[in-house]
């Protein structure tokens, strides 16, 4: 069934300047799939298929000023005119081709051309923008040749920008025609997302010509055997071209994912498909017959294996070739000559191509495991695809694998009766292998076989498993519930990139279909994408927003908070992406980071992200104001036109439809503006433009109208709504234009897919009815069959919104920060005398300022009753009230929402009045009540406790540090009773009373706080103060006498602080209280901390000197508090050791400042320091920077690692940079944060500062490279120090230290910057605390010299300054065992004798030294007289106790007699000599 070889002979009609005489001057012939019979109807007998795909060429030939005539042949010879005619001849076609793929052109282009064979032709005035496609055209060509092994068969090629073009491209053999906007490319003004539109193009076009035209399908039938070849190259003849690209990765996400799509539904077709009729026929030019047979000729290449596939794929198009006789046709008639034979083209069917690479593959592999047609025409033959379910059995650790057909909707009452199955090639990797680059096929699961058990892989139960690597397979994937739940866990972890990009999208795809398709719960989806949050790849975040966008879609028909919510989370999944991009195109982005900037930009834009919608604003204000001198980059033009469309107004439409208008010679700009337009938010802008649509004056070309309606309400929901009334209003406008009722019909249909809403739908639905008459009964059935769409939409909606709307609510817990609070003036009355029940009355007026245009005001609030017709807005400049629609109590969240009927005003002042009870509980949290006796009496007191989040029990507010504002507090109380706050109370002759009595406290405002840190008391206290009256204790009035310490230090404490940053105390006052029902040790409320007694209270008859330490200690750690944390606040709590950590740090070191006698300094060490070692040595440990997610995580991050390890990384730190450039970089600090808040890096920029300014350039110390090593990752590590006696050097390596580690447990990657400092025996110097040297993260190893003789122990880590442990070679060992049981052991200084007893006695424990030699270290003891080793050394055998109680009695007793008592006994027998050593005894 070949076609005719030809030669034509054309007539140019010209005038006699040689001008075209027609109206237009360009005359396309095209002929796809059937219009040959239009023009040449003697050839309706060869009018057989050769389907085309796009392939683009170009000529630069230069014919003067004649008119010229392309044609599929190269041009011959010019005729003599005939009056105003002239005559083109070209040769004869030098083989057959099938009828559509003959073509001819008549205009005035101008060409350019490469090499002298590809030109391109447009119009003259478009001749530049040829350059992009001119420049890549012959190297896809040449592509393809080296590919295939075969030559392009004609001696040019051609490519025609054509102005109206139906299809996007057609692949006429030699010269190729496209629509303007998929050849032309302006540099400067069309987008990357153009050129590479432009390239696929090209390529798929070219790639038809050795499939479609060299080798045609011999019906329509296997139309694929065109488009899907085509549609494959499109993608992989480009890979070498443009590397950068990432267009096999592309191709998953652009083509495969979107067939997987389209071939979900019952309305699908096989790729092998029966047609007869034209309609049929142009029908299949589909998803179908492109992107899935793409997808499936890929997934052939990788069962076959590529280059099998490619020499198989070779023998195919050999072998169909054939030897043709040549037919010459004339204009005059058609003359068939004989010109004897030569080789051409020919057609096909699928067989033949199964057949050529089943020869391939046995000839290459010699295998039999498969044929190919076989398996191929299970995929070809049969519509749709399977669903690959893999259950695991975690016990026996088998996989059995199971396939059914996927369908988003399973038809009801189906008559499809057809048994689906597949030959699946099973590929997989698990979480141990991480093999993600072998494609082979490992098993197969076939199209007898409805599921079985694989042979392999036997998989750990805690290893997830992952089938389809890299999607080649055209099928999807369900997993059982734990294999989801492991891969999830996987995703949303630091370790997801070692799922490749691909998989990634894989898995997202996957399961945003399998819920649709109701196989998984929308749950696991959103546990999947929440990983999203961390992923800065293109290619994943395409096949998230593909998913996202139908989503969305639907939720925006939820209650307004829920959708809310929802668009808060996606913006929460954007961020990293945003911030990572930025807004700004740089010189060094690569294309796909073009491509990936403008998709994160659209949806952070259209999700009203204030930052990007600003930008967007603002640029295009400059670029209306002067657009020569203010471009916009061609990559953000979509992004910056449609938000400046959605939030402008008329002038900024007009602007962008005169740019159409004046770009009419540029088609991508034109096309561009077409798909933004419709962003206008102005209903009446909306209907003019669809209105445009309808008129032939427009300047909209007839190619380009489908742009208009869906620019409009696929923009934004209230698109939909515009695009609805203007149907309602103009339908007959509609119809007339396009002389049918079935546009009308067509519309109601696009619409139906849209809808978000019960109003939309039934609108649409009324809108149907009401025009019924004018339908005609098929177009109505059809109308109404298209509205089944959004009747499917609003189920989904009420099935799915509500749970989507709670997990994207539950995965934000932080305010919106549109409106952030300047004032609080709070009102309280307490109500907790006897009989009462315990509530409060509040009234709060929060004065807010306004940082973005919102519609909402969202409050913290826990257990208030809000009294709802109490809330008032007012704007304080105008003095309006604003009108609240709607409120919500999230109560999960602990949110309270105010939406309004209207925005507040970006840089306004608002005041936010409400009135609301809450609840004085027992439950030491907010505002509470406690109590104490005095005999048989109960005596109630108010009091409060904010930290962290509990400031929402006492007051609607912005309960969120970083959220910080003044505090005006007024408290009613009655008589017997009185109160304190955090500022003085105003005091004043003749108080306010209330109705029954109550007295108003009335305070100073405070300065700006954390809400935490408020604090209010309403007590019978009695008080202790200090002479100056600027300290008091505040106490139940019998215990008043035991604040009298707490009040003797409390002064000399602050004055402390003072020095040391050399920042005086902030208030005026400061009072201090002892609570006697109170959940924390102590409170640091700015001028009011709060207390349990034991921790303020101390009676010298019956507290210890222990009693008396904790007292001083704690009131150092609070009072640090008023520095660190009040002045200075963290802005949010994931970095809470800068307040625990200096306060755990000053606890003692201020603290021996008040109290120098007693070694605080020194006791620090076995206190903090080593206590954190025992906490931070266990895998369950963390980084002192600890993300938290939900609100209920919080009061957890206060733990050993923010205080002590935090407490000791600081001294660490202290001694980098020693202790006065410590001091001055803290004081620095604290003086330019003051009433702010922060975050590491702020304090780390400080202090390198600081440094920087006192030793000048110093690249050995990088405050934050150093801090980030210690606070972004879990553990410390172990310093293991080898000798070399002879040469005196030391080879030092670092290790991560874990006291049990398991087989889960990897210390890979855990790397510090780690400060050496170290003596030996001769010299003994245990004061340079200063780093000697560095061990770095990327130092596998350090090798010292220099250290120590043959007979010298070395000690490292002086005075135990660095956060780490030590381990030596056993010679080292021995030496310094040696010396400590020696009579000059206090050679040693005492915190290093405390760390070799703490290190050798953990180490041993880890298993790492033998307890032989930890226990030859503590035989010293019996000399020991201080108290700090033996701290450390008690530590340690406590463990050794407890697990030595279960050996058997007398190896028990041996250790306690031998080991401990004759360690212990001379020690205790100087203790009781002595009274200098009381306190230790104590201890």
């Amino acid at each position: 069934m070949g076609g005719f070889a030809f030669e034509i002979q054309l007539c140019n009609r010209t005038d006699q300047g040689g001008n075209a005489t027609k109206d237009t001057n360009k005359d396309v012939l095209k002929h796809q799939p059937d219009n040959f019979l239009r023009t040449t109807p003697i050839l309706e007998l060869v009018s057989r298929p050769n389907s085309g795909a796009w392939t683009p060429s170009r000529d630069t030939g230069d014919h003067g000023g004649r008119h010229m005539v392309s044609h599929n042949i190269v041009w011959v010879h010019e005729s003599p005119n005939y009056g105003n005619l002239t005559w083109d001849h070209f040769q004869t076609t030098p083989m057959p081709l099938s009828t559509y793929l003959m073509a001819f052109i008549v205009s005035d282009f101008k060409n350019l051309t490469v090499d002298d064979y590809l030109s391109v032709w447009q119009r003259e005035e478009a001749l530049p923008q040829a350059n992009y496609s001119a420049s890549i055209g012959l190297k896809v060509l040449r592509a393809l040749e080296d590919y295939t092994e075969l030559h392009f068969f004609l001696p040019k090629m051609d490519e025609v920008a054509v102005p109206d073009y139906q299809s996007g491209a057609t692949e006429q053999w030699g010269l190729v025609t496209y629509r303007e906007r998929l050849i032309l490319f302006v540099e400067g003004v069309s987008t990357s997302a153009h050129r590479q539109n432009i390239a696929t193009v090209i390529a798929h076009e070219f790639a038809h010509m050795w499939f479609g035209n060299l080798v045609s399908p011999k019906w329509w039938d296997v139309l694929w055997l065109n488009e899907g070849f085509a549609s494959y190259f499109e993608y992989f003849a480009l890979v070498e071209i443009e590397p950068d690209w990432r267009l096999e990765e592309q191709f998953v996400v652009r083509v495969a994912q979107p067939a997987l799509s389209a071939d979900s539904v019952n309305t699908s077709h096989p790729m092998t498909v029966d047609v007869s009729s034209p309609e049929e026929i142009s029908a299949i030019f589909d998803t179908i017959s492109y992107s899935k047979a793409a997808a499936v000729i890929r997934m052939m290449k990788h069962i076959l294996k590529p280059e099998v596939f490619r020499k198989g794929l070779n023998r195919y198009l050999h072998s169909v070739l054939l030897t043709v006789q040549v037919v010459r046709i004339y204009s005059s008639g058609v003359k068939m000559m004989k010109k004897g034979y030569k080789t051409g083209n020919s057609s096909a069917d699928a067989e033949n191509l199964f057949d050529a690479l089943n020869e391939q593959y046995l000839e290459d592999l010699n295998l039999h495991d498969i044929n190919v047609k076989t398996v191929m025409n299970t995929w070809t033959l049969q519509m749709g695809y399977p669903v690959l379910t893999v259950t695991r059995d975690y016990s026996s650790r088998r996989v059995t694998v199971s396939q059914e057909r996927f369908l988003l909707r399973p038809a009801i009452n189906g008559t499809d009766t057809h048994d689906y199955k597949w030959w699946i090639p099973l590929t997989y990797t698990t979480k141990s292998e991480l093999d993600f680059v072998d494609t082979e096929t490992k098993q197969w699961l076939t199209a007898t076989e409805e599921s079985k058990q694989l042979t392999t892989p036997i998989i750990n139960q805690e290893d997830w498993i992952i089938f389809n690597i890299q999607e080649t397979g055209f099928y999807r994937v369900n997993y059982d519930a734990t294999n989801w739940a492991l891969i999830a866990a996987h995703l949303n972890s630091d370790s997801f990139e070692q799922i490749p990009p691909v998989n990634r999208a894989q898995l997202l795809d996957d399961v945003f279909n399998l819920a649709r398709a109701g196989f998984v719960d929308y749950t696991l989806v959103l546990q999947m994408v929440k990983y999203l949050e961390r992923e800065t790849d293109y290619v994943p975040w395409y096949a998230a927003f593909n998913g996202l966008n139908y989503v969305d879609k639907r939720m925006r028909g939820a209650p307004s908070y829920d959708y809310y919510a929802w668009k808060r989370f996606i913006l929460k999944l954007l961020n990293k992406a945003y911030t990572t991009l930025g807004s700004e195109v740089k010189d060094t982005d690569d294309h796909v980071t073009k491509l990936f900037r403008n998709q994160i930009l659209t949806w952070a834009c259209n999700l009203g992200d204030y930052a990007c919608v600003s930008n967007a604003k603002q640029r295009f204000a400059a670029h209306m104001s002067d657009p020569y001198n203010n471009p916009i980059d061609p990559d953000l033009k979509t992004v910056v036109y449609c938000t400046a469309l959605r939030h402008g107004g008329v002038g900024e439409w007009n602007f962008l439809w005169d740019r159409f208008i004046t770009y009419s010679n540029v088609s991508t700009e034109q096309t561009l503006l077409l798909g933004v337009l419709g962003c206008t938010g102005d209903e009446d802008t909306a209907h003019s433009y669809m209105h445009l649509s309808l008129s032939k004056d427009s300047g909209i070309r007839q190619q380009d109208l489908s742009l208009v309606f869906p620019s409009v309400y696929n923009a934004h929901d209230k698109g939909v709504d515009f695009a609805i009334s203007y149907l309602q209003l103009y339908y007959t406008n509609i119809s007339d234009y396009h002389n049918s009722i079935n546009s009308v019909v067509s519309l109601v249909s696009s619409l139906s897919s849209t809808l978000t809403s019960e109003v939309q739908a039934t609108n649409l639905r009324k809108f149907v009815e009401d025009i019924k008459d004018d339908l005609g009964d098929l177009a109505y059935a059809s109308a109404l069959n298209s509205l089944q769409a959004a009747e499917r939409n609003l189920q989904w909606l009420e099935t799915h919104s509500a749970t989507i709307a709670e997990f994207a609510k539950e995965q934000n817990h932080r305010l919106p920060t549109a409106v952030v609070p300047d004032s609080y003036t709070l009102k309280v009355i307490p109500y907790f005398e006897v009989d009462s029940e315990f509530t409060f009355d509040g009234e709060v007026v929060i004065r807010i300022n306004v940082n973005e245009p919102t519609d909402r005001i969202v409050l913290h609030v826990n257990q208030l009753d809000i009294v709802e017709s109490s809330l008032n807005i007012t704007s304080v400049s105008e003095g309006t009230q604003l009108t609240v629609i709607n409120t919500t109590l999230d109560t999960p969240r602990q949110f309270f929402d105010i939406q309004l009927e209207e925005e507040l005003v970006e840089g306004g002042v608002y005041d936010v009045k409400v009135i609301y009870v809450g609840y004085l509980n027992d439950d030491m949290a907010g505002f509470y009540r406690s109590y104490y006796k005095v005999g048989e009496e109960i005596r109630w007191i108010a009091t409060t406790l904010f930290h962290p989040t509990n400031a929402r029990k006492a007051l609607p507010c912005f309960d969120e540090p970083e959220l910080k504002a003044k505090f005006r507090i007024s408290i009613a109380r009655l008589p017997k009773y009185h109160s304190i706050s955090n500022a003085k109370r105003i005091e004043t002759t003749t108080p306010n009373t209330t109705e029954d009595g109550r007295i108003w406290d009335e305070f100073e405002e405070t300065p700006a706080m954390s809400t935490y840190l408020v604090s209010f008391i309403v007590s019978d206290f009695g008080s202790s103060s200090n002479l100056a009256g600027n300290v008091s204790v505040w106490a139940r009035e019998s215990a008043v006498a035991q604040a009298a310490y707490s009040v003797s230090i409390s002064q000399d404490t602050l004055t402390a602080l003072e020095h040391f940053t050399e920042i005086n105390y902030q208030l005026d006052k400061m009072d201090q209280a002892a609570i006697p029902d109170f959940s924390f040790g102590a409170m640091e409320n700015w001028g009011l901390v709060t207390y349990r007694e034991n921790l303020l209270l101390f009676d010298e008859t019956v507290s210890t000197t222990a009693n008396r330490q904790s007292i001083a200690t704690i009131i150092a750690h609070e009072f640090s508090h008023q520095w660190f944390g009040d002045l200075v606040t963290p802005d949010w709590w994931a970095y809470p050791w800068l307040n625990e950590g200096f306060a755990t740090y000053f606890e003692y070191f201020i603290a021996a400042k008040v109290e120098p006698n007693w070694q605080l300094d020194q006791q620090f060490l076995v206190e903090v320091v080593q206590n954190a070692f025992a906490t931070d040595a266990l895998d369950s440990s963390r980084p002192m920077n600890y993300n938290i997610t939900y609100s209920s995580e919080i009061i957890g991050v206060f733990d050993t690692i923010t205080y002590d390890k935090a407490g000791s990384v600081i001294r660490m730190l202290e001694h980098v940079l020693t202790s006065e450039t410590f001091r001055k970089g803290l004081s620095r600090y604290l003086k330019a944060q003051s009433y702010q808040t922060t975050k590491p890096d702020i304090l780390y920029s400080h202090l390198q500062a600081q440094h920087s300014e006192t030793v000048g350039s110093d690249e050995s110390v990088n405050v934050k490279q150093i801090m980030d090593s210690w606070g972004n990752q879990k553990g410390y590590p172990l310093i293991s120090v080898t000798r070399d006696y002879h040469a005196g050097t030391a080879n030092v390596t670092q290790k991560r230290f874990l006291l049990r580690p398991t087989s889960d447990t990897s210390d890979d990657g855990f790397n510090w910057w780690v400060p050496l400092s170290y003596t030996s025996r001769s010299e003994a110097d245990f004061t340079m605390t200063s780093p000697a040297v560095w061990i770095t993260p990327s130092d596998s190893q350090l090798q010292l010299t220099g250290i120590g003789g043959s007979g010298d122990w070395v000690i490292f880590n002086i005075q135990e300054t660095g956060y780490y442990r030590v381990n030596y070679d056993a010679q080292n060992w021995q030496l310094i065992t040696n010396q400590l049981n020696s009579d000059q052991f206090d050679v040693i200084h005492v915190l290093n004798r405390a760390q070799l007893l703490d290190d050798s006695l953990n180490l041993a424990r880890a298993g790492i030294l033998d307890y032989v030699s930890a226990l030859d270290v503590t035989s010293y003891l019996y000399r020991e007289t201080d108290y700090i080793p033996w701290y450390s050394a008690f530590n340690a055998f406590n463990f050794l106790n407890i697990r030595l109680r279960g050996a058997s009695p007398a190896g028990y007793q041996l250790f306690k007699v031998i080991q401990i008592h004759r360690l212990i006994q001379p020690t205790f027998l100087i203790l009781n000599s002595t009274r200098y050593f009381v306190n230790c005894r104590e201890r």
